[in-house]
């Protein structure tokens, strides 16, 4: 899940995108790209090797949990799930899926971020 929110646009979704491209470089996924901001902008599906060019709107507020949401609806079951985010969100009582926070370097305090796996991004 990518923030698209109008908190992070500029620098953060470019560092986002190029998180995800790196995904993509370095190991053997099926990514699927789900920008969210208050509701899902896209689901994309990306393989070893592709490139993410799409450029996602969105820029509303922030509501990583309707993200997660949507995973269950469409019966995903993924082995981890990715939020990158600054972490200006609600989150959700309880994760369903293996997750991992990515908070930008400006974003949240890690402390704020109720689960265990979650880090902050260097510059």
């Amino acid at each position: 899940l990518i923030d698209v929110s109008g908190s992070t646009a500029g620098k953060d979704q470019l560092r986002f995108f190029s998180e995800a491209n790196g995904f993509l470089q370095q190991y053997d996924v099926e990514l699927h790209v789900i920008p969210t901001d208050v509701k899902i902008q896209a689901h994309d599906i990306y393989e070893t090797g592709d490139t993410i060019k799409k450029h996602y709107t969105g820029l509303g507020g922030t509501d990583i949990p309707e993200g997660l949401k949507y995973l269950d609806s469409k019966n995903l079951n993924p082995n981890v799930v990715v939020v990158l985010t600054d972490g200006f969100t609600r989150f959700p009582d309880k994760e369903k899926f293996p997750t991992l926070w990515i908070i930008t370097k400006d974003g949240v305090d890690l402390k704020d971020v109720p689960f265990n796996m979650k880090v902050k991004m260097n510059d």
